[in-house]
């Protein structure tokens, strides 16, 4: 009975059989890269992975190859066609980083901006609201009444039905709109 590959206990249907010489050098590639353990899946996926590929390097470089015989079928992919599909498939397929060169660039430019000079007043030095996430999102008035908490009115401070709150504008006419409550005390 054929020992499980690639550090794992997990037995799988494919594992019976002698290994494929590319799948030898997938686990030596994982070897060299200090992966000691990894689930026997991991080298079927790269192995189909890089089936994929290069198929689709050899794919489209025979028809890179059509292309600059005129149209007509050519047996044989030049160095160049491969090359060429190689670097088409690299420039749309993975993300490079970009250069150092550009970074630096860019970098410089940012940093040539200067900041905004602070206002001189005392507390915390901090630049102006528009920048900050401390900017206040709410008024706060307080009010020297007492309330009713039971009904959650205003209660007058003298013991009266009533306490006229402060006008308010209506946001839609911008006409005043007065408000009395009443207070029901026994």
């Amino acid at each position: 009975m054929a020992q499980p590959r690639g550090g794992s206990k997990r037995k799988l249907p494919y594992d019976d059989g002698p290994e494929p010489a590319d799948a030898a050098t997938i686990r030596d590639i994982l070897h060299s890269m200090s992966i000691e353990q990894h689930d026997p899946a991991v080298v079927h996926q790269l192995l189909e992975f890089t089936h994929r590929y290069v198929s689709d390097i050899f794919e489209e470089s025979r028809h890179y190859a059509d292309y600059a015989a005129g149209g007509a079928d050519r047996k044989e992919v030049g160095v160049e066609d491969v090359k060429l599909a190689i670097q088409t498939r690299v420039n749309f397929s993975f993300m490079q980083p970009p250069s150092r060169e550009l970074l630096s660039e860019l970098v410089r430019k940012k940093n040539g901006i200067p900041l905004p000079m602070l206002p001189i007043r005392p507390g915390v030095r901090l630049p102006p609201d528009k920048y900050c996430l401390t900017a206040p999102n709410y008024q706060y008035r307080p009010v020297n009444r007492p309330r009713n908490t039971q009904a959650g009115h205003v209660m007058a401070p003298d013991g009266g039905d009533a306490v006229q709150p402060p006008a308010s504008k209506h946001r839609a006419s911008g006409a005043q709109i007065n408000v009395k409550i009443k207070s029901e005390r026994m």
